[in-house]
């Protein structure tokens, strides 16, 4: 399941993807509008087949909504994600997009042109692990596949905006071997051959999620969670140009950013458990190596966004 959250028209609406089960993938996603009491009432349901992840979109003030499909109704993995506009009253069809086994959605902007990536987990037709995951660009009204990256049971994407710098890390978690000891990547846009080129890999083991933290002091960070292994905390250094392992910490199941009500530094992670048994909520300090605890300054309010599990 995933959801997503948007402000339209001064109401706050929510999308709830709705993947069924094993045998019966065809089912609805939900939209709900939340109401001033704070309960949700249903807008509309949108037929949709192993619907995985959701994600809105702004065009100008065109709002739509992106469902990403994993499964066809055969339990297949070949099938079409889905494009719906706003028509002030309901999400009506636009357009489909081809993707295979779509699990995640990543919206972001370079530049005045705003692009659109989705992770691919697995085909099941052809039993394998490495799909291209596409990433979309808007052209012309329409969003038109721009380029597609080599993946391995990717799951989840992130980017990074370093200055002017623009980065996509993507979690790789098995390969076609079966094998969950494989490389993530970094990827790094290129200006001049406008799309996104290698930067480095990472390497992790059945990585489940990625984000991207800001500490207190501006340092920003990729923590990427590892479910078989020690997650990673890599840190951009300016010097080399590069993501470096600052610290590694437990076993992670989801991570996702959260940042305070009055609109401060994304400075803290919040981190799932793999048994999704406890919610533990992190903040990134720097410490001397004489330090004998970590600082506390205050207590923090804080809002989730787009938050999935």
């Amino acid at each position: 399941m995933d959801c997503a959250s948007r402000m339209i028209e001064g109401s706050i609406y929510l999308a709830v993807a709705n993947q069924g089960a094993a045998g019966r993938r065809e089912t609805s996603t939900r939209v709900y509008r939340v109401q001033p009491n704070g309960s949700l009432m249903v807008i509309q349901d949108i037929a949709t087949t192993g619907a995985s992840a959701v994600a809105f979109l702004s065009r100008g003030t065109d709002v739509y909504l992106l469902i990403g499909q994993q499964y066809d109704a055969s339990d297949g993995s070949t099938t079409d994600s889905l494009l719906y506009l706003w028509n002030g009253m309901v999400f009506v069809a636009t357009s489909t997009l081809q993707t295979t086994g779509a699990v995640s959605i990543e919206t972001f902007t370079i530049g005045s042109d705003q692009y659109v990536a989705l992770a691919s987990y697995y085909n099941i037709r052809t039993a394998r692990y490495s799909i291209r995951s596409k990433i979309y660009r808007w052209q012309n009204g329409v969003l038109s596949e721009h380029q597609q990256l080599d993946t391995m049971g990717a799951v989840d994407m992130e980017t990074v905006t370093i200055g002017t710098s623009h980065h996509l890390a993507i979690t790789n978690s098995v390969n076609d071997e079966g094998t969950d000891i494989v490389n993530s990547a970094i990827y790094r846009w290129d200006f001049i051959e406008q799309q996104f080129v290698l930067h480095q890999y990472v390497p992790t083991s059945s990585c489940l999620s990625v984000t991207s933290p800001t500490s207190l002091d501006g340092l920003t960070y990729l923590m990427f969670a590892n479910s078989a292994g020690p997650s990673q905390v890599l840190v951009w250094i300016s010097f080399s140009g590069m993501f470096d392992e600052s610290f590694t910490y437990k076993p992670l199941g989801l991570v996702d950013n959260v940042r305070g009500v009055d609109g401060e530094l994304m400075l803290v992670a919040s981190t799932t458990d793999i048994d999704q048994s406890q919610i533990r909520i992190l903040q990134l300090v720097s410490l001397s190596q004489d330090a004998d605890f970590a600082p506390w300054s205050r207590r923090y309010h804080i809002t989730c966004d787009n938050y999935s599990q």
